[in-house]
């Protein structure tokens, strides 16, 4: 392979590794929160609490959960729609952050699946 091949070549991959691997700085204050807020007064969060049998605090906090209302949370179609409306909205802030309190990157917190979600109310 001819070197300014070789060199084009090795740009590419260096470039497109340095865009997958760019450093991720804090969310600013407030921006998950600011983001979430209108997910959190949606339909959904009533209906699911409901159905559960837990306050929004609770479910917003992740508190946990017994089986019986893990079980109540899985099968509720309110918490699987508040569940998906949630990881939308972590998915479109941009530019992508790492919340501070958790420490997670808005784009990991949003690819979290309902089932993951279900898993964490208990462990």
């Amino acid at each position: 392979m001819h070197w300014i091949n070789k060199l084009f070549m090795y740009s590419c991959v260096s470039l497109l590794a340095m865009a997958q691997d760019e450093p991720l700085h804090l969310c600013a204050s407030g921006t998950v929160q600011l983001a979430l807020s209108a997910v959190l007064s949606s339909p959904h969060v009533v209906k699911c609490t409901s159905a559960v049998g837990i306050s929004p605090e609770s479910l917003v906090k992740g508190d946990r959960l017994t089986s019986a209302q893990v079980v109540a949370f899985r099968d509720s179609p309110s918490c699987a729609a508040y569940h998906e409306r949630m990881m939308e909205t972590l998915q479109r802030i941009y530019p992508a952050c790492v919340d501070s309190t958790s420490m997670v990157s808005t784009t990991k917190m949003g690819a979290t699946t309902f089932a993951q979600r279900v898993k964490s109310l208990t462990s």
